[in-house]
């Protein structure tokens, strides 16, 4: 408060402790006050406006206050134009054993039986912390929960962000000092291990978090196929084991510089060592009741051993009204790939194919946000990446006669392949708005590209993307949006790589160096309503998707053919999905999500229309305060190929999880994949050729996991409870 009497003005600060006011007296008397400090009461003398801001620091000494419960009377949901902000209760805190958990807990935000992050069911969703995109998956699986205080689901993304379904940013608590760790551990049927620590030291100019660990696994695999060729049908047996060991290192040091201005860098060392061994693969006659009547046998040996290091740097200041954040980041990854390939048929042959390939990515970026007023705020930013692909790959051929390998020019591609990219774009974003129930963002990416691949010409291309946004609020619950958004994504060195991968004989695959980047125009109407805790969402959405990279068959012979990637030249898609998360009690919580879609696919003259269907659901409960049991379902149908692997999934999680104490958690897992359908159809030639592949088994999965946590922490300020006046209304 600031004046005197009649003339008083009254301000709450916003979220980094600043407020201003607009006074043109010489003295003014002012009082401040905040939850758990003394109010500090005085007079400022010789205060002459004369156009220019005038700063006045105040320092308020601390009160230790002991509040048993703090309870907010409405929702914990704040429903935005371009998000919905969650804040989690204590009780749900403390009854996540990870962060994982914690987040699937929030609305619109599922967590998959596979522990993928989907947003309303939908694939493609960038995680940030505190705004910060992360880079190593096992910074946010590892993060504990006790760290957390909200999570902002950005279901419109902006022209900021290139996220296909939708953005999270999960915010950490503030204000406290000291040191934090946790030890966690989990063990699983097939030896599936991981191993990781996690700690996080604050102090008044430095933060530290690291996270390091190892994760390994021995999983067998089987599968079956029938193919046929004319009148001649084959039966296929698969059977594999797949082995793994992926240590990885994250640290993560913020220095404060002041108040507003900060600097991070970020170090990631991730060394994966993968060994995949096919023991067995046959075919047979199917009308055959003799299994000594093998038509085909190939053996595998391959070991893929890659590494790859991301190092990032930002600088930040914010004030009370705008921010400023610049980043770099360097990243380098390195792939190298041997297998040796036994087949026998009439003769046995044999074949060796090595493959390495390098990527290099220096990007920058710099972000600039203004608030005007309460009705209008903008920001803007550039960014620019330069990207660097290259691969050398060697196939030798075994010759019986001389005993020796020699090198295959036959398919006639050089050893070596490289793409190099550069990208700069800029873009704009408006939020406006313009009365008390209606409000807009406008917003606009233009990006230049420069794609220069080895033997071909250099393509430029300019792209103009923009990201429109307009909600209607019926009141508080319930909002109307209409959104539309263009964005671009380009093949990675996966797709472009040319060279073809001989791991099965007569089903090689290769990526394709002529793809272009897709192009997605996405159109979509959706209505929120929020009562207290509970979230009903729909969308109908429509998406038009230029140069969809897809599957496709290349016949070569009777005995063999080439899966490659291509850009097909129609993909339209209608889709209907749901959303709701249900509060039954304090203790226990319910969220499902349904998607229904029709998809159209073209490429030359083949076409393919049909349904696509996903859903999950997950609950939790709290039995005790103590004990915490969850239940996760998935299902999702075959996705739309124009020729492929189609694959459908559902499975069922169960868990129960203990808390001893306040430092340790125990956890029991249960995975059942009830059912995995692959169907594989290839239709090059009616004639003469056709395969289908089926595969069905149930997989139980246990694990055992076990956290401690330890250290101790402070708060040297009152906690993270951001309220903004505008958000008093919800």
């Amino acid at each position: 408060e600031i004046g005197k009497d009649t003339n008083m003005q009254r301000q709450m600060t916003d979220e980094g402790g600043y407020f201003a006011f607009k006074k043109n007296s010489r003295s003014v008397f002012y009082k401040v006050s905040a939850l758990s400090f003394d109010t500090l009461e005085g007079k400022f003398d010789s205060i002459i406006d004369n156009g220019k801001n005038i700063n006045i620091l105040v320092r308020l000494k601390q009160r230790a206050v002991n509040l048993s419960e703090v309870t907010i009377a409405k929702s914990r949901i704040i429903q935005k134009m371009d998000r919905t902000v969650y804040n989690f209760s204590e009780k749900e805190v403390k009854s996540a054993i990870n962060a994982m958990q914690l987040l699937s807990m929030a609305p619109l935000i599922n967590i998959n039986t596979e522990g993928g992050i989907l947003i309303k069911g939908k694939e493609g969703t960038q995680i940030f912390i505190d705004g910060k995109q992360v880079l190593d998956n096992n910074m946010l699986k590892n993060l504990p929960p006790d760290l957390i205080t909200k999570v902002e689901v950005i279901t419109n993304p902006n022209s900021q962000y290139d996220a296909k379904s939708g953005v999270i940013n999960v915010v950490t608590k503030s204000g406290w000092l000291g040191n934090y760790g946790r030890l966690s551990m989990q063990l699983g049927t097939y030896n599936t291990n991981n191993f990781f620590l996690y700690i996080s030291s604050k102090s008044k100019k430095i933060d530290i978090n690291l996270t390091t660990g190892v994760n390994s696994y021995n999983k067998p695999f089987s599968s079956e196929a029938l193919r046929s060729e004319k009148d001649k049908e084959l039966f296929q047996i698969i059977k594999g084991r797949n082995k793994s060991l992926q240590p990885s290192l994250s640290l993560a040091t913020n220095f404060k510089i002041d108040s507003n201005r900060q600097f991070s860098i970020f170090n990631n060392i991730y060394i994966p060592l993968f060994w995949k061994k096919n023991e067995n693969i046959y075919y047979k006659p199917a009308f055959s009741n003799s299994d000594l009547e093998i038509d085909f046998t190939q053996k595998n040996d391959i070991k893929d051993v890659n590494f790859s290091t991301k190092n990032y740097i930002d600088f930040s200041r914010r004030s009370w009204k705008s921010s400023l954040f610049i980043s770099f980041l360097a990243y380098n990854y390195s792939y190298k790939n041997d297998n040796r390939l036994q087949i026998k048929n009439d003769q046995i042959s044999f074949a060796r194919q090595s493959n390495s390939s390098s990527l290099s990515e220096y990007s920058s970026q710099i972000d600039y946000s203004k608030t005007k007023s309460q009705k209008y705020e903008y920001s803007l930013g550039s960014k620019f990446i330069s990207r660097s692909n290259s691969s050398k790959y060697n196939l030798l051929k075994y010759d019986s006669s001389k005993n020796s390998f020699f090198v295959d020019t036959s398919l006639g591609f050089n050893d070596r392949f490289e793409s190099n990219q550069i990208i700069a774009s800029i873009y704009f974003d408006n939020r406006i708005k313009l009365n008390n129930k209606l409000s807009a963002s406008i917003g606009l990416r233009c990006e230049y590209s420069n794609e220069n691949i080895l033997e071909l010409a250099s393509e430029n291309r300019i792209f103009f993307l923009p990201a429109i946004t307009f909600q209607y609020s019926l009141n508080s619950n319930n909002n109307f949006k209409i959104d539309f958004r263009r964005k671009v994504y380009r093949p990675g060195i996966t797709y472009l790589n040319p060279f073809i991968n001989i791991s099965d004989a007569r089903s090689n695959q290769t990526g394709n160096k002529f793809l272009l980047p897709e192009s997605n125009n996405i159109v979509e109407l959706s209505y929120d309503r929020v009562v207290k805790s509970h979230l009903l969402s729909f969308s109908l959405l429509f998406n038009l998707n230029r140069n969809e990279i897809n599957s496709f068959y290349q016949f070569k012979n009777l005995d063999n053919f080439l899966i490659k990637t291509v850009n097909l030249d129609k993909y339209t898609s209608l889709g209907f999905s749901s959303f709701y998360r249900l509060k039954v009690t304090e203790n226990f919580s319910f969220s499902a999500n349904f998607i229904i879609e029709k998809i159209e696919l073209q490429l030359n003259e083949l076409s393919k229309d049909r349904w696509y269907l996903s859903a999950n659901a997950n609950a939790t409960y709290v039995l005790t305060k103590n004990i915490t049991a969850r239940c996760r379902i998935n299902y999702a149908s075959a996705p739309p190929l124009i020729q492929g692997l189609n694959s459908e999934v559902s499975g069922v999680e169960l868990s129960i999880g203990k808390k001893i104490g306040s430092n340790w958690n125990l956890e029991l897992n249960a995975r059942n994949f009830l059912k995995v359908n692959s169907l594989r159809t290839s239709v090059i030639s009616n004639d003469f050729y056709s395969q289908k592949e089926e595969k069905n088994f149930a997989l139980n999965l246990y694990s055992f996991s076990i956290q401690h946590s330890f250290g101790k922490n402070n708060y040297n300020y009152r906690p993270d409870v951001k309220i903004k006046n505008n958000d008093l209304k919800n």
